[in-house]
């Protein structure tokens, strides 16, 4: 009880609650009654719509974690640093133009809707989006494979100093540990940029084919890791 009251306490634990309800009401919306699945739609549509106010508040936070990271001289990776810059980057020119697409979904400010040939706001935003996601799964393929790197580089010391085995042997579990977070975030990156596509206008890939309940199910698988990486303190 109180690791739900202290994740709903903090706005980030919210947030992960509120994306992993709405996409679990999508995905659920793909196994019951017609009558039904609209009720979970619609209350999936509304926690998302209440998540995209709620990240009106974001720009200040993600402006002091990138200008903390800076330019990433601790990363020693020189690919690692420049991806993580790049993702900040992104990121951080994401919120003002979902601030504009919102604004302007609202009517509260008079701006052109289709600012690029027939793509909205929410299209660029989109575009953005999965930008960023195909940076962070390089970033974390990078990091998969500096991490197989230094497991061999153990293993190799390991052999030829039998008697610092706990040592090794521990340095070989943290890695380990390292390389299975990477994947899971690489699993969780996938599956919302599955997502990202298909708001793409159509003519892109699967742009616009997905069901509401397979939107669902990547959105779940997503936010089920996201969210378990959150309660480990990742």
């Amino acid at each position: 009880m109180s690791l739900i009251v202290d994740l709903l306490a903090s706005h980030r634990g919210r947030d992960k609650v509120l994306r992993t309800v709405a996409y679990s009401s999508a995905f659920l919306s793909g196994f019951v009654n017609k009558k039904t699945a609209v009720k979970l739609g619609i209350f999936s549509k509304e926690l998302s719509a209440c998540r995209t106010v709620l990240r009106l508040f974001d720009d200040l936070p993600m402006l002091a974690y990138t200008l903390s990271y800076g330019l990433g001289a601790t990363e020693k990776d020189k690919v690692v640093r420049r991806l993580s810059v790049l993702s900040n980057l992104l990121n951080q020119l994401y919120f003002p133009l979902e601030h504009l697409a919102w604004l302007q979904d609202k009517n509260l400010i008079n701006v052109v809707s289709k600012p690029w040939k027939s793509w909205t706001w929410w299209d660029l935003c989109t575009l953005l989006y999965g930008a960023t996601l195909v940076v962070e799964i390089l970033r974390c393929i990078r990091m998969f494979k500096l991490l197989g790197h230094r497991k061999g580089h153990v293993l190799r010391s390991a052999k030829a100093e039998p008697d610092n085995r706990v040592k090794h042997g521990r340095e070989l579990w943290s890695l380990q540990r390292k390389k299975t977070v990477e994947m899971f975030v690489i699993i969780q990156h996938s599956a919302d940029l599955c997502n990202a596509i298909h708001w793409l206008p159509s003519g892109f890939l699967w742009a616009g084919k997905l069901l509401p309940w397979q939107v669902g199910m990547f959105g779940t698988i997503s936010s089920v890791i996201g969210l378990r990486m959150l309660l480990g303190g990742r």
